[in-house]
């Protein structure tokens, strides 16, 4: 049975995953826990209940990341209007979580393991799924340009995982500027005077 935690365990969950995704994604997986901790608002040993050791932080953060993922693709196609709509709400959210940003710097073994665990393929089924609807749907409105498919989504919303440094100031302004950015290219008015080059990448193309 999964374990049910209490309001301020989950709170405290919460802000240390939220502080180590922005930690290591900045300085490093090797970032000191206790910094992870102090910038959670927590101690070392709240931490290191919920976290043994830096192993399973990593893996939480990156399981946490994939949840939030699936959540924001399924509420934004519930939410949304249109296809086209929830996609752009989908693409806003990624970049400015920039929640593949950890997957860039950890380990290539340990991210592949991680990869490949049953419950890392389930969600990113899911995912694929609902980037799915919103590809072939908002093509159907003729929004989307044609010659993109889900693992090209895929690829748009990885490419900007990182604050470069001494920028901090300018987050929120590069986030927003980015998405409209990527949003202009995928649009379908832009197709015909910047054709793709190469064929669609589909779902399984990048292991979705």
């Amino acid at each position: 049975m999964a374990e049910t935690l209490r309001a301020d365990a989950l709170r405290n969950r919460e802000q240390i995953l939220a502080a180590a995704r922005r930690l290591l994604v900045e300085y490093g997986p090797d970032h000191p826990l206790e910094d992870i901790a102090r910038a959670a608002g927590v101690g070392i040993g709240t931490l290191y209940r919920r976290f043994p050791d830096r192993a399973a932080l990593v893996d939480a953060v990156i399981s946490n990341g994939m949840d939030q993922l699936v959540a924001a693709a399924e509420t934004a196609l519930d939410e949304e209007p249109d296809a086209w709509s929830a996609l752009c709400r989908f693409v806003r959210f990624c970049v400015s979580m920039r929640l593949g940003g950890l997957s860039s710097v950890i380990d290539a073994q340990r991210h592949e393991a991680i990869r490949l665990q049953p419950e890392t393929i389930r969600r990113r089924l899911v995912l694929t799924a609902a980037l799915g609807r919103m590809v072939r749907d908002a093509q159907a409105d003729g929004m989307l340009r044609t010659d993109v498919d889900v693992g090209d989504i895929g690829m748009v919303i990885n490419v900007h995982v990182r604050q470069s440094a001494g920028l901090a100031h300018l987050e929120a302004s590069v986030d927003a500027r980015l998405a409209e950015l990527l949003l202009a290219g995928l649009r379908a008015a832009a197709e015909p005077e910047f054709p793709l080059p190469g064929v669609p990448l589909t779902g399984p193309d990048i292991g979705g």
